[in-house]
């Protein structure tokens, strides 16, 4: 959505982020270098990652909350409560010159793009989605008769955990989907064609690793050559998930697991799948 926010001249990529805030941010900045919109959107933006610091015993008792309490820490905290926030945020390097992967930065991003278009980020992303992309089933947030559909998430000893989701801005974002919509996703960033997609691709840092950031995606190499986009991701209701791109061999890997027990093993899934398909 930040691509497509720069396609349609709405940004930059190097603005400054305190150009899109309500109100005055001396403070994000390090020796004079600001926190640009690029660098929420590659990881190296070097704000806190958490917009608020809350002690272990704190977030002990909050866990132990009954679901209805426990869902509605999470949707009390709003944009604005971010904001306030973010005025007691501190810097530890200069923004763009170290990734460290930064749930909290994408949150910023999220309330930033709902002030530059005025609209809820729910409903930008998901009108995108269905106008663009022909996904219907892909959205940050649910309705009722959406959880209905959802399959239950196990933990690592195979319990199942309590649907319980992040709809405010504390942590980190989600985005819930389906293998139908996944496979448009695929699709639709493999062949590239869309102006937005392909801004997104583009590389905006290389860590030390030699792994290259676009927008949100990390980009490399797999030991045999072929070259690879990919983004993984866990919550705390039991589940994880890994989308790997080889454009390439114009092939996808999606793995969507209901259970916590870690990236390593879709990792491990993926690398299987790929050894057996994708030769060189």
């Amino acid at each position: 959505m930040l691509a497509q926010a720069v396609i349609e001249k709405k940004v930059n990529l190097n603005d400054d982020i305190r150009k899109y805030l309500p109100g005055d941010y001396p403070n994000l900045q390090y020796k004079g270098h600001p926190v640009r919109l690029v660098d929420l959107a590659n990881h190296t933006s070097a704000l806190p990652s958490m917009s608020r610091n809350y002690d272990d015993k704190y977030l002990d008792s909050i866990t132990k909350l009954p679901h209805k309490a426990f869902r509605e820490f999470y949707r009390v905290y709003t944009a604005d409560s971010m904001f306030r926030d973010m005025h007691k945020f501190v810097l530890d390097t200069v923004p763009g010159t170290k990734f460290h992967y930064n749930g909290n930065a994408m949150m910023v991003l999220i309330a930033l793009l709902e002030r530059v278009y005025h609209k809820p980020y729910n409903d930008l992303v998901t009108s995108y989605l269905t106008d663009q992309l022909g996904m219907k089933d892909t959205k940050p947030q649910l309705l009722a008769k959406d959880e209905r559909r959802l399959i239950a998430g196990h933990d690592e000893r195979d319990k199942i955990l309590p649907f319980i989701p992040d709809y405010g801005y504390r942590a980190a974002p989600s985005m819930f989907s389906t293998l139908g919509d996944m496979l448009k996703y695929a699709s639709a960033n493999l062949k590239n064609n869309h102006a937005a997609i392909a801004l997104s691709h583009k590389t905006t840092f290389t860590r030390p690793d030699g792994m290259h950031m676009g927008l949100g995606w990390m980009m490399d190499k797999e030991e045999n050559g072929i070259s690879y986009l990919m983004h993984t991701g866990r919550d705390g209701c039991g589940f994880t998930v890994l989308c790997y791109l080889y454009p390439e061999k114009n092939t996808a890997i999606i793995i969507l697991a209901n259970d916590s027990s870690g990236q390593d093993r879709l990792a491990e899934l993926k690398d299987n799948i790929r050894r057996t398909w994708l030769t060189e």
